[in-house]
């Protein structure tokens, strides 16, 4: 909105003419907050600063300064949460640095490392959601999506780039449940070379195929040349290659789950990857959990780094 316009909705005060007056270190008046599930510290007065697992049911943002103790804020929330035992919940943290998995790891009841790897998770995973299978194709379409366009560097115009992985990942759901990123590359290269053969009598797919095959060259070229680093990553192929990760076992009452993806191992968009992966993963089985049962145990989830995964369409 312009100045102009706003000005005429809002009256802003002129400081050189309406004097403001600014205070520094000033303490902030003391409020009764009745909580009492947890203590996270005390306030100026000495007074103990509660909070109730409630208060965790919707988003909640620690910023701060590198070094200003936004880590040991999380410890501190996940280990006094972990000691509040009657109230059914379980936590979930993801970390890219490592320090926090670190300090939570004689906490944790599983701690999952995606160096060594010790689980295994595909971004491209079917989700088994609803019952109808065109539904789930389009939900895994779409935050598929998603999650290349940050991991493979796309920009709004790059359409062309989008429709060739949305036509062959819908195709590909119709007949495996575990697509890759190396079938997605095969596939454009055979696209490319007018080899592409999906054994498939689909009327409408055929026309995409002709629509695709239209396409500048250019196209295939940028989705290859993203794709291509990803293919020949040793690490990322053994982490992405499949999903083993079994929430239905582990996400028990009380239990803390640490996904370390580290990016100074791993590096920071294969981390990057693991991380959306895991969130991904996680989002499918709460929403087939809401649609088939009534269980609606919370599932506190601390993602470090967040601004990284703030684009995708569940967050």
């Amino acid at each position: 909105m312009h100045q102009s316009s706003l000005s005429q909705i809002v009256i802003i005060p002129n400081p050189s003419i309406v004097k403001i007056k600014f205070t520094r270190n000033a303490q902030l008046p003391t409020v009764s907050v009745e909580r009492n599930d947890i203590t996270i510290g005390r306030l100026d007065d000495g007074m103990p600063f509660r909070l109730d697992l409630e208060d965790f049911f919707r988003h909640v943002y620690i910023v701060g300064a590198i070094g200003s103790g936004k880590s040991k804020t999380i410890t501190k929330l996940v280990v006094e949460l972990k000691n509040l035992s009657n109230k059914k919940k379980a936590q979930v943290v993801v970390d890219p640095k490592q320090d926090l998995a670190r300090d939570l790891s004689i906490y944790a009841d599983y701690y999952s490392d995606a160096s060594i790897p010790n689980f295994l998770v595909n971004p491209l995973k079917f989700p088994r959601v609803y019952i109808n299978r065109e539904d789930n194709i389009s939900l895994g379409v779409s935050i598929s999506v998603a999650i290349l366009e940050k991991q493979l560097g796309l920009v709004e115009t790059a359409v062309n780039v989008k429709y060739i992985f949305q036509v062959l990942l819908s195709k590909l759901y119709q007949k495996t449940d575990n697509p890759t990123l190396s079938n997605i590359y095969e596939l454009v290269l055979a696209l490319r070379n007018e080899e592409l053969d999906l054994d498939t009598n689909d009327e409408i797919f055929e026309k995409e195929v002709e629509a695709l095959q239209q396409m500048p060259a250019q196209s295939f070229i940028s989705l290859l040349s993203r794709l291509k680093p990803f293919v020949e990553n040793r690490v990322l192929n053994a982490v992405t290659s499949t999903s083993t990760i079994n929430w239905d076992e582990i996400l028990q009452d009380n239990a803390l789950i640490l996904f370390d993806v580290n990016k100074g191992k791993l590096g920071e968009t294969p981390s990057y990857l693991v991380r959306a992966s895991v969130l991904t993963s996680l989002v499918y089985w709460v929403l087939q959990r809401s649609i088939k049962s009534n269980d609606r145990m919370s599932i506190l989830t601390y993602i470090d780094e967040f601004q990284n995964v703030a684009h995708l369409p569940y967050i």
